[in-house]
C-alpha cells in the first residue's frame, strides 16, 4: 500500500470536515440574523423608509384655563417606535436651564364673562409664547388644548358658551396650531383629578410594562407595575384618586381608562376610583370653622350681655385653631336667610359681609377635635339648596391603606412651607410639630421665622390646616395613625413635572401611535413575504434549530478529529485484523495464495 497515498487523503478528509464544520457555523448565523434578529424589528424601525420618523419631534401645546389664571405648557415627545407595547415618551419641553416653558397670564379666562369678544386678545400671549418656542416647521402638525377648569365651571352656561365660541372661531383664524373643536373643553373635577393621576404615574413609570419572555414572537406580560394612589387638596374642594381591583366592578366613580391606542387594549386599560370632596378644600374647611365658632356660642341674653363674641374689636372670639396670642381678624360671607340652628339673637347681629376678631390660644388638640366633625357631615349652620358641600367624606367599601399615596397642593404646603417636612408623612413627627407651632406665643414665632420669607397668611392659618390635613387623613379616610405610606410632593417629582397637564396630553394623544404601528408592522410583513415558507415558523423554534444544526456538526467534527490525531491507536488494530485473515487463510486450502506467499506479504510489511 502506498502510505504518500494514504496520508494526502486523509489530510484531504480532515480538511473536508473543518470545511463543513465552519460553513455549517457560517450558515447557522446568516441563518439565525436573517430569520431571527429580523423577528425583533416590531421593537425598532430598520428600513430606510421609516428612519425619518426617528429624526423628527412631536410637540404639543395645553393651555390650563384656571380661576385665577392661565398657564401655557409646552410638551414634547420623539416619534414611537413602532412597538404596541409602549406608550408615547412625553416630557416638558425646556430651556437651556433645563426648566420646563410655561407662561401664566391673569386673571382667569372666567373674567371675560361680559367681554367674550375679547377670548383672543386674553389667549393671544400665551399662543405667542408657545410659537415662539415651537420649531416653526412644526406649527401645522402641533395640536392645542385649551382646557378650562373651575373659574369657567362657575359661569352660567350662556356665558360659558359665549366665551368658548369666540375663542373657538378666534384661534383658528389667527393660529397655525391644529386645534379642532374638541380640543376646547371645560373639563370636570373628575377629569381633573384623573388627569392629575395619569401624570404622577406616568412619571414614576409605572405605565411601563416589563417583559422577560416571549411566545410566537409576541412578548408576554412579566409584571405590571404598581401604580399609586394620588390625594390633592385645594381651596375650595380635594380629590383622591386610586387604581382599583377588576373585582371592584360597577361600583360608583369607579371609571375605566384606557391609555392604549387601540380600542380593546387590556395592557394599558386601568381602573381608577376617582371622587371629589367640594366643600372640603383648605380654604372653604377654615371658614367653615371661623363661621361655626361664631354661630355655635352659648348666648344668653338674660344675663344682660347682649353682645356675641368676636364681631367687636373689644371684645375677642377665643379660637383654639390660631397661634396662640395671634389678634386675627377675619372677613366672612354669611348668607344669614341661611343660616340654620342658629338663635335669632345670634342672627339679629350679624351681617352679609361680617368682620370676626379672633384671639388665637393655639390649642392644636382641641381644634383638632373640633374640625374632625366637618369629616362626618356637611355644615349644619347653612342651609344648602343648589351647589352644596358632600355631606362628609364617603369612603368606598374597598379598603385602600395599603395602597402608596401621592399628596399634592395643600398636603405639601401644610407640611413643608413652615415645617420642612415634606415627603414620607409621619403623624407623630408632624402632628408634635404642629402643636409645638400652635401653643408657642405669637410673638417669639414670628421671631424664629423672621428669615424665611413666608406668606402672613401662611404663618397665621398654618396651626389650622395642619390640623386639617390631620383631620381628613385620620378622621376622613380612615388612614391609622401608623401609616406611613404616604409622600407629600410639590408640583415635581424626581425632577419631572407632574401638572394634570401632562396627564391631559398623555391621554388625548393616545391614538397618535397608530400611524408608527402599522407602519411597523407592515414593515414586518413586507420583509417576511420574501420568506413565504419560513416565516410561519416561530423564532423560538428557529433558535432552536440552529443550536441543535450546530452541536450536531461539532459532535461530528470531534469524532472524526479523534481518529485522525490517534494515529497509533488505529495502526495497532491492524496486525490484529491481519492475523485472524491470515489465520483464517491458512486453513482455506482452496485459496489463490500459498502459506509461504501470505507469509512474505506479512513480512514485507
Amino acid at each position: 500500500m502506498n502510505w504518500s497515498v494514504l496520508c494526502c487523503k486523509e489530510r484531504y478528509s480532515l480538511w473536508q470536515i473543518s470545511l463543513l464544520f465552519f460553513a455549517t457555523l457560517l450558515l447557522a448565523f446568516i441563518f439565525f440574523f436573517t430569520f431571527v434578529a429580523d423577528n425583533s424589528s416590531i421593537i425598532s424601525y430598520s428600513d430606510e423608509e421609516f428612519a425619518d420618523l426617528d429624526k423628527n419631534s412631536n410637540y404639543a401645546v395645553v393651555i390650563d384655563a384656571g380661576s385665577s389664571g392661565s398657564r401655557v405648557y409646552l410638551y414634547v415627545w420623539p416619534s414611537h417606535s413602532g412597538n404596541p407595547h409602549e406608550l408615547l415618551k412625553i416630557s416638558p419641553l425646556r430651556n437651556f436651564e433645563n426648566q420646563p416653558y410655561v407662561k401664566k397670564i391673569t386673571p382667569g379666562l372666567s373674567s371675560l364673562s361680559e367681554t367674550p369678544e375679547r377670548s383672543y386678545i386674553y389667549i393671544k400671549p400665551l399662543l405667542d409664547f408657545a410659537q415662539e418656542h415651537i420649531p416653526s416647521s412644526k406649527h401645522k402638525e402641533t395640536p392645542l388644548f385649551i382646557l378650562a377648569t373651575a373659574g369657567m365651571r362657575l359661569l352660567g352656561r350662556d356665558k360659558q358658551l359665549n366665551i368658548m365660541k369666540h375663542l373657538g372661531i378666534t384661534v383658528n383664524e389667527n393660529s397655525n396650531f391644529i386645534f379642532p373643536e374638541n380640543n376646547l373643553e371645560i373639563i370636570t373635577g373628575k377629569q381633573e383629578g384623573i388627569y392629575q393621576w395619569l401624570a404622577i404615574n406616568y412619571v414614576l413609570g409605572k405605565f411601563t410594562n416589563h417583559y422577560t419572555a416571549y411566545e410566537n414572537g409576541r412578548p408576554l406580560l412579566h409584571k405590571r407595575p404598581t401604580t399609586v394612589g394620588v390625594m390633592d387638596m385645594g381651596g375650595a374642594s380635594m380629590q383622591i384618586a386610586l387604581e382599583v381591583a377588576d373585582s371592584v366592578k360597577n361600583y360608583p366613580h369607579v371609571v375605566e381608562i384606557n391609555l392604549g391606542c387601540k380600542e380593546h387594549d387590556s395592557e394599558h386599560t386601568y381602573r381608577v376610583y376617582i371622587m371629589t370632596y367640594l366643600g372640603y378644600g383648605a380654604n372653604e374647611a377654615l371658614s367653615r370653622m371661623e363661621r361655626q365658632f361664631l354661630v355655635s356660642q352659648n348666648f344668653n341674653n338674660s344675663t344682660g350681655n347682649s353682645t356675641i363674641k368676636g364681631i367687636d374689636s373689644t371684645s375677642k372670639l377665643e379660637n383654639p385653631c390660631y397661634p396662640n396670642g395671634l389678634e386675627y381678624e377675619s372677613s366672612l360671607k354669611i348668607d344669614i336667610d341661611k343660616l340654620t340652628n342658629v338663635s335669632p339673637s345670634i342672627k339679629s347681629q350679624l351681617n352679609q359681609d361680617q368682620k370676626i376678631y379672633f384671639i388665637g390660644t393655639g390649642n392644636w388638640n382641641k381644634c383638632y377635635e373640633a374640625i374632625a366633625k366637618f369629616t362626618e357631615k356637611r355644615d349644619s349652620y347653612v342651609e344648602c339648596d343648589t351647589v352644596c358641600p358632600d355631606d362628609g367624606i364617603q369612603l368606598p367599601s374597598f379598603k385602600f391603606e395599603r395602597t402608596k399615596f401621592y399628596g399634592m397642593s395643600e398636603f405639601w404646603y401644610s407640611m413643608n412651607d413652615v415645617f420642612q417636612m415634606g415627603g414620607h408623612y409621619n403623624y407623630n413627627k408632624f402632628a408634635d410639630a404642629s402643636k409645638a407651632f400652635c401653643n408657642e406665643s405669637w410673638k417669639k414665632t414670628l421671631e424664629v421665622h423672621s428669615s424665611e420669607h413666608l406668606e402672613d397668611m401662611r404663618m397665621e392659618t398654618q396651626c389650622f390646616k395642619s390640623a386639617w390635613i390631620c383631620a381628613v387623613l385620620h378622621e376622613g379616610y380612615k388612614f391609622p395613625k401608623s401609616y406611613t405610606k404616604l409622600t407629600s410632593s410639590p408640583s415635581t417629582i424626581n425632577g419631572e413635572v407632574v401638572h394634570w397637564t401632562l396627564g391631559a396630553i398623555l391621554y388625548r394623544t393616545r391614538y397618535f401611535p397608530l400611524r408608527a404601528i402599522e407602519m411597523q408592522m407592515k414593515n414586518k410583513s413586507r420583509r417576511y413575504s420574501h420568506h413565504p415558507t419560513l416565516s410561519i415558523l416561530s423564532s423560538q423554534y428557529m433558535v432552536l434549530l440552529c443550536l441543535l444544526l450546530v452541536i450536531v456538526v461539532i459532535c461530528v467534527y470531534l469524532r472524526r478529529l479523534k481518529q485522525y490525531v490517534n494515529p497509533s491507536r488505529t495502526l495497532r488494530r491492524v496486525p490484529s485484523a491481519l492475523s485472524v485473515w491470515l489465520n483464517d487463510y491458512k486453513e482455506d486450502s482452496t485459496h489463490l495464495l500459498g502459506h509461504n506467499t501470505l507469509k512474505s506479504i506479512f513480512i514485507q510489511k
